[in-house]
C-alpha cells in the first residue's frame, strides 16, 4: 500500500492498459488488484458520436445550454446533483449517448467475459460531467464556482449483507483523465476478504443499502490512487474495491489575452458509466 502522506498528484495508477483481446491478462488484474484498464474499448470515432450525443442530450432539455458557449453551462441551466457533477436527472440514464456506450459490442464482449455468459443485463448508470472550474477557465455564468466535490472514498457493495464476489462497475472516459482534472480513484485490493472483515468490524449494518462511506478517520483516508485512462478505455473495478471521485487542482497556467476564446470549448471531465450483470442474477420483479 503507498504511502498516506504521499500527496494526490503523486498518488496515481499510471495508464498500463490492456486489450480487450488479452483477456487473461486483465482479467487477472481485476481480480487481484481489484480493478483493471481495457485499451480503446471504444473508438476514436466512438468517443466524439458518444460526446456529440450527450450535448444533444444537454442542448434539448429547453434549458438553454449551448455547447459552442460555456457562459450558458451555468447552475441554472445544468442537469443532475451540481456539485458532484452526475446527471441522473432529466433522463441522463436513458439519454442516446449512455444506450450508444452500452451498445459497443466490445464493452458487452468485456462484460461477457467475466461473467461467462452473453445473457447481460444494463444498469441505467448516468454520465459524469464535470464543468472547468478554475481560473482562466471559460466564463463560469456568474455562479461563484463549478468546482466538483465529490462523494469520497466508499463502497458499493454492502460487506455484511452481501458477501463475496457479486458486481463489477465500469466506467468509459471521454475525456482523458489526468491529474490536474481527476477522475476515479480506487485503493488496490481493498476487495478482499480481510478489508471486507475490517468493514464489518468498523461499521454497522445498514440494512437493504449497499452504498458505505468512509469515515473522515478510516484508516484508508489518503490511499485512494488516480486512475489515468485515455478517451475510450474501460476502467472496471470491483464493487467491494475502496474506490471514489477525486478532483485535481485544475489546469495551471494563465490564459493569453484572446486565447480563450479561440479555443474550443469542452467539459473538464466526461465519462458514461455502464455495467452489466447477468440476466440470472435479475429477479422476475426487476426484469418486468
Amino acid at each position: 500500500m503507498r504511502d498516506a502522506q504521499q500527496s494526490p498528484c503523486e498518488r496515481i495508477v499510471p495508464r498500463d492498459a490492456v486489450p480487450l483481446e488479452a483477456t487473461g491478462q486483465w482479467l487477472g488484474r481485476l481480480r487481484e488488484q481489484g480493478f483493471a484498464v481495457i485499451k480503446d474499448i471504444a473508438s476514436e470515432e466512438q468517443v466524439t458520436e458518444g460526446k456529440a450525443l450527450l450535448w444533444d442530450w444537454l442542448e434539448s432539455l429547453g434549458s438553454g445550454i449551448s455547447r459552442h458557449n460555456p457562459t450558458t453551462w451555468g447552475n441554472a441551466n445544468w442537469p443532475g446533483p451540481l456539485a458532484l457533477g452526475f446527471a441522473p436527472t432529466h433522463g441522463g440514464g436513458q439519454c442516446q449517448a449512455a444506450w450508444h456506450f452500452r451498445g459497443l459490442p466490445r464493452v458487452k464482449e468485456a462484460f461477457a467475459a467475466i461473467w461467462e455468459t452473453n445473457d447481460l443485463i444494463c444498469s441505467l448508470d448516468s454520465p459524469i460531467l464535470w464543468r472547468p472550474w478554475w481560473a482562466g477557465a471559460p466564463q463560469r455564468a456568474g455562479d461563484v464556482t463549478w468546482e466538483p466535490r465529490t462523494e469520497g472514498l466508499h463502497c458499493d457493495q454492502n460487506p455484511h449483507t452481501r458477501r463475496g464476489f457479486h458486481c463489477v462497475q465500469g466506467m468509459i472516459p471521454l475525456c482523458a483523465v489526468t491529474p490536474d482534472i481527476g477522475g476515479l480513484e480506487v485503493v488496490p485490493r481493498t476487495h478482499d476478504d480481510a478489508t471486507q472483515a475490517y468493514l464489518r468490524e468498523e461499521y454497522s449494518v445498514r440494512a437493504g443499502i449497499d452504498w458505505l462511506r468512509l469515515h473522515p478517520a478510516d484508516k484508508f483516508q489518503g490511499q485512494g490512487m488516480l486512475v489515468i485512462a485515455h478517451p475510450g478505455d474501460l476502467i472496471l473495478w470491483d464493487s467491494r474495491l475502496i474506490h471514489g471521485g477525486r478532483s485535481g487542482p485544475g489546469v495551471q497556467g494563465e490564459v493569453a489575452e484572446g486565447e480563450e476564446n479561440a479555443m474550443a470549448p469542452d467539459l473538464a471531465r466526461c465519462a458514461m458509466t455502464v455495467c452489466m450483470v447477468p440476466r440470472a442474477k435479475a429477479s422476475a420483479e426487476v426484469l418486468e
